[in-house]
């Protein structure tokens, strides 16, 4: 009996054994899952959070755009109608990048700036506003003062102004 009573001890040692490493690889087992588990939400949550941000710069694009535009618009509204020649008003000749010329009239009160306006409405490609200045042939120099009228600017009654791109 006594060596039943020893076997059995030892043979529940054994099994406490075996039960005790097969507990540790199930804990083990379940951290690794818990894990690749968390690791998966995280990446989820990483990629949820790009594509949000990806939108919200795609939507603060879309209304850079929009406002761009808008802006344009009203740019070009304000030269729809064009001046009648007399003795109140400018002819102001533009040489753009491409090397066309377009001419335009404009009152001799008109502020300089709206000049750059103007010419931030034609279909040049090369022009995009403020990548350009203004420049009077004669002497060569840019038209900084965009608050002073053509009359000030001494660009009345008529004048050549060349659309020089800035060096950026």
């Amino acid at each position: 009996m006594k060596k039943k009573k020893s076997d059995i001890i030892r043979i529940k040692a054994i099994q406490n054994s075996e039960f005790q490493e097969a507990l540790q690889k199930d804990k083990e087992k379940q951290a690794k899952i818990k894990k690749e588990i968390d690791e998966a939400k995280q990446k989820d949550l990483e990629e949820k959070r790009k594509k949000e941000e990806e939108e919200k710069k795609k939507i603060e694009e879309e209304k850079i755009k929009l406002e761009l535009k808008e802006k344009m618009k009203a740019k070009k509204d304000l030269f729809l109608i064009e001046p009648e020649e007399n003795e109140n008003v400018s002819t102001i000749m533009f040489r753009l990048t491409s090397g066309k010329k377009m001419a335009r009239r404009f009152h001799k009160t008109t502020k300089v700036r709206h000049l750059y306006d103007y010419v931030d409405t034609l279909d040049d490609p090369q022009i995009i506003e403020g990548n350009y200045q203004l420049m009077e042939t004669m002497p060569k120099k840019a038209l900084e003062n965009l608050d002073s009228t053509l009359e000030e600017s001494n660009l009345h009654p008529k004048s050549m102004l060349v659309v020089e791109l800035k060096d950026l």
